[in-house]
């Protein structure tokens, strides 16, 4: 088992569920953790909630907030897949509701292997390795041909910078090619 840690709810961290099996979202109560949730989206990508530190007041709030918006999002509360989104209290700091949180892990992946879902997980996966292969390639080979015809990506942004060009005529028609051919 593989866990990969991201730093909060911004649009990046919420690209680690196109690697992850399962994805939980751990909230704690009084943060404004709810509002942040349905400005990033994590509504959508939340396979399960682990409300954390929920000896605080307002965890059976943030509790019942979560479920509303879910039920708002999804069908009752499912995925996409049809799994019920579990919302899971604990105190990691006092090992409270912690094996509850693995259980509900564990529930997830064992639905996913019982349909299509771990396969759909891991072909998505796969693609998306894939498209960003080709990018990587893709723009290492544009790279190397404006560099063979005497453009340099520093000049370039200058001169789109300074509105000389824009960023699609470069991309389209890169400065030394013509319509039919770059120059050798």
């Amino acid at each position: 088992m593989i866990l990969i840690e991201t730093v909060g709810v911004g649009q990046d961290e919420v690209e680690v569920c196109r690697l992850a099996h399962t994805t939980v979202v751990v909230v704690v109560p009084g943060l404004g953790d709810d509002i942040q949730a349905i400005k990033a989206g994590i509504l959508e990508v939340a396979d399960l909630f682990a409300v954390n530190k929920s000896d605080r007041e307002g965890a059976d709030r943030t509790v019942r907030d979560l479920r509303s918006m879910l039920e708002l999002n999804h069908v009752l509360g499912k995925d996409v897949g049809g799994h019920e989104i579990a919302i899971v209290k604990c105190v990691a700091s006092r090992d409270e509701g912690v094996a509850e949180v693995w259980s509900a892990v564990a529930a997830h992946y064992r639905f996913l292997e019982s349909g299509p879902g771990l396969l759909q997980r891991e072909t998505l996966r796969a693609k998306n390795e894939l498209v960003e292969s080709f990018r990587e390639r893709l723009l290492k080979v544009a790279l190397d041909k404006l560099a063979q015809n005497g453009a340099h990506l520093d000049d370039l942004a200058l001169r789109i910078a300074t509105r000389q060009t824009d960023p699609y005529s470069v991309a389209t028609k890169p400065p030394g090619c013509s319509l039919l051919r770059c120059r050798s």
